[in-house]
């Protein structure tokens, strides 16, 4: 509800349906009879021409003229609408759905919430709730109206029956006096006066009753689904802020959803696990084995490294001390504050000689490490090549794997069939192993290719270039079938990862002679490819999804070559930030269109600090933060936008100078965010729309 009225869908889908071509509705197209133009053509359209635009056919013009016809009401032949119910273009269906429902026939439509497309069940159901809702809204209604008059009808009858009562009285009154009329003359000023404040008080009564029922009315009302402001005001307000002194801060949610871990791993020893119903602290020391280094003997330090698992349930700490050969490993259960695993071991070709001891460009790394998808095994990667598999729990090693002898630099797991690992070697050797029996499936030699390696000055200005040949970055399919990498500028290959044959060679078209494929990966689902490229001389980017059974193209998405992109948790949506930074598109990956563009005038930071994705768990929202050097304002605001429909659904003002990160909990019912504040930083929970 809003100002008492019914919330109705939208007249026209114009605007979201030319951002979803791509179009834009306030600029005129430069060829004569564009699309852009047809459509527009479309607005305040006869009747008839509407009509024959059903038959379009392109599906847009459809949906529009569809939408347009909405304005006509009772005059719209509703056969003509409810063919469209079978249109195979889901865009046309969706906006049909809309249109009958504005017609008052949306009970046509439910039929649809079993359909093929999600937008278009997830129209259905609405409207179908919609609907629902409403007729609970007028039975309430209809309802309190009978309490009323039920209510009203009894006091009436109340005072009926007390100024009958009062009359009879009189009169029996009146025909005594004229028998003893000084004896009764008191008690009948008596007898009146005490029903004429019975009639007074029953008429207060009648008063208080009814002003009773209407303030239940409006108690009513305002609880009912479409009164949203009570809501919005009490998701502004932060569940809970707390305060830390911190260069670096991190925030991560546990996998129950019950508490918030505050650290800064390169500075602070302990991390601050915060309980969120009861606001406990609890100070966990668990980063000693990071920020402790202390270079020894010919040593200048070491570069740390800490991931979590997974399920987010462990944290996994490793650093290698380049003075003593030294090499640790932990891993922690942060919540608990319990250490499962320590190794610790010798490695001479981490050392640094007096040589080389001034040489600040090579600190040494910690070996790889992987977890298994199901949080139970550690896989370490050595040195001299061998792989060695820890069960986290009974912190003992439970297998070595021994391959080539090159480093290893690299390691996964297979994410839906757990018993596969690949690992890559420095040189370039790459292994897969069947992990139940430590036998190896798979040895082959990365193709190499070739890399420009820029310099840069103080003002961030290339000022040289040398070009490298390295081996390429091989990438395991999830359910652990197939491995692929780039073998060229434009090509790229797939193997067999049990037997190592290959399976395809494709070669892309790519934007410019001068662009280069840097990246290519399978999507969770393993139903799409991901191919990143870039063009060193525009300094741009591109991303592409290919379908994996024909690997023809099916998303493109050009953006600057620091623009942000992240695809939603299963692959489903993808998210990529405007050239000038002040737009996000999202795209649906299955038919390679934009859906929606969120738009906040300001410069957007929607890359989370240190990595982490701002997709809601169930994919219905996204957060941005905005940093933005003259709307500084706008810095403190994190804005929540429904990925659907491109609307703003929910702002949240820090109390703080900056944002700095924001984390959904697992479940996705509370937002955490850590911002610059006056004193320290501030760290805020926040309830996330419904």
């Amino acid at each position: 509800m809003k100002d008492g009225q019914q919330e109705r869908a939208p007249r026209s889908l114009l605007p979201t349906l030319m951002g979803r071509l791509g179009l834009d509705v306030t600029q005129p197209a430069s060829e004569p009879t564009p699309l852009s133009l047809r459509i527009h053509s479309l607005q305040q359209a006869p009747l008839a021409a509407l009509l024959e635009a059903l038959d379009d056919e392109d599906e847009s013009v459809r949906a529009v003229a569809i939408r347009e016809l909405a304005s006509w009401g009772k005059r719209v032949p509703l056969e003509s609408v409810l063919v469209c119910l079978n249109d195979p273009s889901w865009l046309v269906r969706e906006a049909a759905i809309l249109t009958l429902e504005d017609l008052g026939e949306s009970a046509s439509t439910y039929a649809l919430i079993s359909d093929d497309n999600e937008f278009v069940r997830d129209t259905a159901t609405f409207v179908q709730q919609h609907d629902l809702k409403m007729n609970a809204y007028y039975s309430t209604i209809r309802n309190i109206r009978a309490t009323v008059f039920s209510t009203l009808t009894i006091v009436d009858n109340f005072l009926l029956h007390m100024s009958l009562t009062t009359g009879n009285e009189g009169r029996l009154m009146g025909f005594q006096s004229d028998r003893q009329p000084a004896e009764n003359t008191l008690a009948t000023e008596q007898r009146g006066s005490k029903h004429r404040a019975l009639g007074v008080t029953g008429g207060v009564l009648a008063i208080l009753v009814v002003i009773g029922v209407v303030f239940s009315w409006l108690a009513v009302t305002q609880k009912l689904p479409f009164t949203t402001t009570a809501q919005k005001k009490s998701l502004n307000v932060p569940l809970l802020t707390t305060t830390n002194e911190m260069q670096n801060p991190r925030i991560r949610w546990s996998p129950d959803n019950q508490y918030l871990i505050e650290s800064d791993p390169y500075q602070l020893e302990n991390a601050t696990v915060v309980n969120i119903k009861t606001q406990a602290k609890t100070q966990r020391d668990v980063f000693g084995l990071i920020t402790n280094q202390n270079p020894s003997g010919n040593g200048l330090g070491t570069i740390p490294q800490f991931d979590w698992t997974p399920d987010g349930h462990y944290l996994i700490n490793s650093s290698a001390d380049d003075g003593t050969g030294q090499i640790a490993i932990e891993v922690w259960d942060v919540v608990a504050g319990h250490k499962l695993l320590a190794i610790a071991y010798q490695d001479k070709t981490i050392l640094r000689t007096p040589t080389n001891s001034n040489d600040f460009s090579n600190l040494p790394h910690p070996p790889p490490t992987a977890v298994s998808p199901d949080n139970t095994r550690f896989a370490l990667g050595k040195s001299d090549g061998t792989i060695e598999i820890w069960d986290i729990m009974t912190a003992k090693k439970i297998a070595t794997y021994h391959g080539d002898s090159s480093q290893i630099q690299g390691m996964q797991w297979s994410t839906h069939q757990q018993e596969l690992l690949l690992s890559q070697s420095t040189t370039g050797v790459v292994q897969t192993w069947d992990v139940t029996t430590g036998k190896r499936l798979v040895l082959l030699h990365a193709p190499l290719i070739k890399q420009v390696l820029y310099s840069y000055d103080t003002a961030g200005q290339i000022i040289g270039q040398k070009q490298i040949t390295v081996p390429t970055n091989i990438n395991l399919s999830s359910d652990g079938t197939q491995m692929v990498a780039s073998t060229d500028k434009d090509t790229f290959k797939i193997w067999n990862a049990a037997t190592g044959q290959v399976i395809t060679t494709n070669t892309l078209t790519l934007s410019s002679p001068s662009s280069n494929i840097d990246e290519v990966y399978w999507l969770h689902d393993n139903a799409h490819l991901v191919v990143i490229s870039s063009d060193t001389t525009s300094k741009s980017k591109e991303i592409r999804t290919l379908d994996s059974n024909t690997y023809h193209t099916g998303l493109y998405a050009p953006i600057a070559s620091d623009g942000f992109y992240d695809f939603s948790p299963s692959g489903k949506y993808l998210a990529t930030e405007s050239i000038d930074k002040k737009n996000m598109v999202v795209w649906d990956v299955a038919t390679g269109r934009q859906i929606s563009t969120y738009h906040n005038g300001v410069a957007l930071n929607t890359l989370v600090q240190y990595g982490e994705a701002m997709w809601s768990p169930d994919e219905r929202y996204i957060a941005t933060m905005s940093r933005d050097k003259f709307t500084r304002s706008q810095n403190k605001v994190i804005q929540v936008w429904d990925v659907r429909t491109g609307k703003g659904i929910a702002t949240y003002h820090s109390h703080s100078n900056q944002v700095l990160d924001v984390q959904w909990s697992p479940n996705g019912r509370y937002l955490a965010s850590v911002s610059d504040g006056d004193v320290g930083n501030v760290f805020e929970v926040w309830q996330a729309p419904a």
